[in-house]
């Protein structure tokens, strides 16, 4: 899941690759691009803190 996370944000900045000259890209593709970036970040976090929960769940309950 954590890497998935990464992964994704990494696939989100490269959505816009190779459009920035010529005509504007399209509306959806930069309303997508827009929406990952701001949705993604905060995503990855819960899913380190989950697996940090995960890993360390064995330790706090010793």
């Amino acid at each position: 899941m954590v890497v998935f996370s990464w992964i994704a944000i990494s696939a989100s900045n490269l959505i816009l690759v190779g459009k920035q000259t010529g005509p504007q890209p399209g509306r959806a593709l930069c309303f997508t691009q827009a929406l990952l970036e701001y949705a993604l970040p905060p995503y990855a976090v819960a899913c380190v803190a989950a697996f940090m929960l995960d890993v360390s769940a064995p330790f706090l309950l010793l």
